[in-house]
């Protein structure tokens, strides 16, 4: 990543992110910042799910990453924010929770817009790991993205079982219904 890192583009820091982080690896100081500078020089560039794959990517390996890299991925989800499918916005928001990292409010106001566009067509973990990262990151929800997740709660809840095993949804969904006050009624 030393030698390349300046001449890669967004989908290869990207992958390599996503790489590092699937393989576990822990690179050292030099390449980590070679990869943290190659995220800054191609986040203007980024689509919307090599933004996720960066920012999941960092939560994986539980990088805090530098303000320079944390501005270009803020920068890039204002960006991306209206082309994020729903992984891209569950992974975005799950990434920002998993860090403890407040992207500020026009990354915020990005990912609750794609939320609310989003919501309708969202898998069973997408919605618990949006309801999650809002919860974990104190977001106090407006009333369309509160009404988004809660719609979709309600829509997956009666399919969470047959579609993957319930135990990774459960804390994002008690999150929604403890704190958001919304209905079990059709779960």
């Amino acid at each position: 990543m030393v030698r390349v890192g300046p001449d890669m583009e967004p989908q290869h820091v990207s992958n390599a992110c996503w790489a590092v982080a699937t393989l576990g690896w822990e690179p050292g100081a030099v390449a980590r910042a070679a990869l943290e500078a190659a995220v800054v020089r191609v986040g203007p560039g980024m689509k919307p799910q090599e933004v996720s794959n960066a920012c999941w990517a960092l939560a994986t390996l539980g990088w805090e990453p530098g303000a320079e890299a944390r501005g270009a991925l803020a920068a890039a989800v204002v960006r991306v924010g209206p082309d994020m499918n729903g992984q891209d916005v569950s992974n975005a928001c799950w990434a920002l929770a998993t860090l403890g990292w407040e992207p500020g409010a026009e990354a915020r106001g990005a990912l609750e817009a794609a939320v609310v566009r989003v919501g309708p067509d969202m898998e069973p973990q997408h919605v618990s790991n949006a309801c999650w990262a809002v919860a974990t990151l104190g977001w106090e929800p407006g009333a369309e993205v509160r009404a988004a997740l809660e719609a979709a709660v309600v829509r997956v809840g009666p399919d969470i079982a047959s579609q993957i095993p319930l135990t990774p949804l459960v804390p994002g969904f008690l999150v929604l219904i403890y704190c958001y006050g919304c209905s079990l009624e059709y779960l």
